[in-house]
């Protein structure tokens, strides 16, 4: 699956900063993507099962942010969930949700 997506991301500096020496880590394709807006714009978040972040970008808006996910990941992205402000932890929500059937 990682050799499939459009977009990868990495733990480091790009080479073209170091002069050539890519020592970034290539980080594993995300399980989760969360998108987080507030007054400054909108951060599009994509975790791993852990909860560990695997990639992060700002965008000016919630629907950049989406189109970025469209052009990322394509039809592969489930439902849309929104996360309600009770919440305190968004990993137990989202896994909490992903074993649930339709009806549910």
């Amino acid at each position: 699956m990682l050799a499939d997506l459009k977009v990868k991301h990495f733990l480091g500096v790009p080479p073209e900063i170091t002069r050539g020496t890519d020592d970034r880590i290539l980080l594993p394709p995300p399980k989760f993507l969360l998108i987080q807006a507030d007054e400054s714009g909108t951060m599009l978040f994509r975790l791993a099962e852990d909860g560990a972040i695997v990639g992060d970008t700002w965008h000016a808006s919630y629907e950049e942010a989406i189109s970025q996910v469209a052009y990322e990941y394509g039809n592969s992205v489930g439902e849309w969930v929104e996360v309600p402000e009770v919440v305190t932890d968004v990993m137990e929500f989202a896994h909490g949700r992903r074993f649930q059937s339709p009806s549910q």
